[in-house]
């Protein structure tokens, strides 16, 4: 058995025994860790990585790894409409930052409408959560679907609104496409979320009952390592 895998096996012990390690704990730094086990920094990392992928740690860039609650309850997966950076993250997201501007739509975005269009509004959000920087979503919305759902662009408030709940109370249904991409680590080229790593990005498409032009085009980007996706199916 590779040392990795017994180290792994020892450290899932001492977690799920709920006494060394119990639930929030946030676990010694690797070089205090790799010397109680008696193992190198590399072995050690190589444990973490597995105990992260099995939802029993969550590494926080930074602060280090902590012990997750693996018995607390899902209460949203992706099976129903929702904002996904809220569904999926792992960290309560305490402040949100917004901008949007207005301009003619490219070649690009009207394929994106599949409809014609005089403007498109363009939403930034950023999610943060401790001060920290999570998730980041591009929003395109036809100048029509601003109209049509009645939000005054002079109280941004409502463009808020519309975006994070009533939009998802409108549509009837979504299409997202999950893959990792490293176009989010730079936000807008105002932010940078993550410096060395990928991100994981969802494009997500609202429609309303039989419409085939959607009505918002959503870029969620999210660092890896701060959410957890869920779908659910059935036969």
């Amino acid at each position: 058995m590779p040392t990795y895998v017994k180290v792994y096996e020892k450290l899932y012990t001492m977690i799920a025994d709920g006494t060394t390690f119990p639930v929030g704990t946030h676990l010694p730094a690797e070089p205090k860790l790799a010397a109680m086990l008696g193992v190198s920094r590399m072995t050690l990392r190589q444990a973490l990585e597995l105990l992260i992928e099995d939802g029993l740690l969550l590494k926080m860039q930074g602060k280090g790894n902590f012990v997750i609650d693996r018995n607390k309850p899902m209460v949203s997966s992706l099976e129903h409409l929702g904002s996904p950076v809220y569904k999926c993250s792992q960290l309560v997201i305490d402040d949100m930052e917004m901008e949007f501007h207005i301009e003619p739509p490219n070649d690009h975005e009207l394929e994106l409408f599949k409809r014609p269009t005089a403007i498109t509004v363009a939403v930034d959000r950023w999610y943060r959560s401790k001060g920290k920087l999570i998730a980041y979503t591009l929003s395109l919305i036809p100048i029509e679907v601003i109209s049509k759902l009645e939000v005054n662009l002079n109280f941004k408030d409502q463009l808020l609104k519309m975006l994070e709940s009533d939009i998802y109370n409108y549509a009837a249904r979504s299409h997202i496409v999950i893959q990792p991409t490293s176009v989010g680590k730079f936000i807008s080229d105002k932010y940078i979320m993550s410096q060395t790593k990928n991100v994981i990005l969802l494009s997500e498409n609202l429609y309303g009952e039989d419409d085939f032009a959607p009505l918002v085009c959503n870029k969620h980007y999210m660092l890896p390592q701060c959410c957890s996706i869920e779908i659910n199916t059935i036969k």
